[in-house]
C-alpha cells in the first residue's frame, strides 16, 4: 500500500498562505477532510455528475482516440467537462470554506474514507479553489505551486503549457520528491476567478491523458 501523498500536497499548497503550518512530509497521509453540508463560501457548491457531454465536446475526443474507455465527468459550476476511465469511483467533497472537488480512483473505498493508494492503483483529485490572486494563474503558480515546491525540496521535473480546447490556458507538471523518489501530476488552469487544480498518482500518462480531455463549455 501507498501513503496518499499528493492530497497532502496539495491541502499544503493552497493553505500554506492563508495561515501559518508546517510543512508535512511528502509521504505523510491525508488528514480526513472537513465536509461541510452547508459551507459558507464565496464560491458555488458544484453540481457534479457523469452526463453526456455536449456534441462539440464528443466530436472532438473522438477525434483524438483514448487508451481507455471514457465516462464524462462534469462540473456544471465551471462548466468542465472531462472524460475519465469507465469504472473507476468518484468521491465528491468540500474543503473548508473555499475548496470543493472529488476523487477520481481506479478502485473503490468507503466514501470520504480514502486513506492509502493500493499499489498498482491511480488517483486523479479535481480541485476547485477561490484563492487570491484572483484570474491570474501566473501568480497563482509561483506563489502556490512553485515556491511551496522549492521550499519543500521537490523538483518539477516536466512542465508544460496547454490549451484546454479553444484559447484555455493550462500548465501541467510532474514533480518529484528526490528524497522518497516519488512522483505526482498537476494541472492548473483558470475557472472563472477560481483555479482548478487536477492531481494525482500512480499511472501518470494516464493521468495526463485524462487531464488533456478537460473541457470547459461555458
Amino acid at each position: 500500500m501507498r501513503k496518499l501523498l499528493l492530497l497532502t500536497i496539495v491541502l499544503f499548497v493552497c493553505f500554506a498562505s492563508c495561515q501559518p503550518a508546517s510543512l508535512q512530509p511528502f509521504d505523510s497521509a491525508l488528514p480526513d477532510p472537513q465536509i461541510q453540508s452547508e459551507a459558507a463560501t464565496p464560491i458555488v457548491a458544484p453540481t457534479v455528475g457523469t452526463a453526456d457531454a455536449t456534441s462539440e465536446y464528443t466530436q472532438a475526443q473522438t477525434e483524438n482516440a483514448l487508451s481507455y474507455v471514457p465516462e464524462t465527468y462534469q462540473v456544471e459550476s465551471i462548466g468542465l467537462v472531462m472524460q475519465y476511465p469507465q469504472g473507476w469511483m468518484v468521491d465528491e467533497s468540500v474543503f473548508g470554506s473555499r475548496a470543493y472537488g472529488a476523487n477520481l480512483t481506479s478502485w473503490e473505498y468507503p466514501p470520504g474514507q480514502l486513506d492509502e493508494v493500493p499499489d498498482g492503483e491511480t488517483i486523479l483529485s479535481v480541485t476547485v479553489y477561490a484563492w487570491d490572486p484572483k484570474g491570474d494563474l501566473d501568480a497563482y503558480i509561483q506563489t502556490r505551486m512553485k515556491g511551496a515546491w522549492t521550499d519543500s525540496g521537490i523538483e518539477v521535473i516536466k512542465e508544460e503549457e496547454l490549451n484546454l480546447g479553444v484559447d484555455h490556458r493550462a500548465v501541467s507538471f510532474t514533480i518529484r520528491n528526490t528524497t522518497a523518489g516519488q512522483d505526482a501530476f498537476f494541472l492548473v488552469t483558470l475557472a472563472g476567478d477560481a483555479y482548478m487544480v487536477l492531481s494525482g498518482s500512480g499511472d501518470l500518462a494516464l493521468l495526463e491523458e485524462i487531464a488533456k480531455t478537460a473541457r470547459f463549455t461555458s
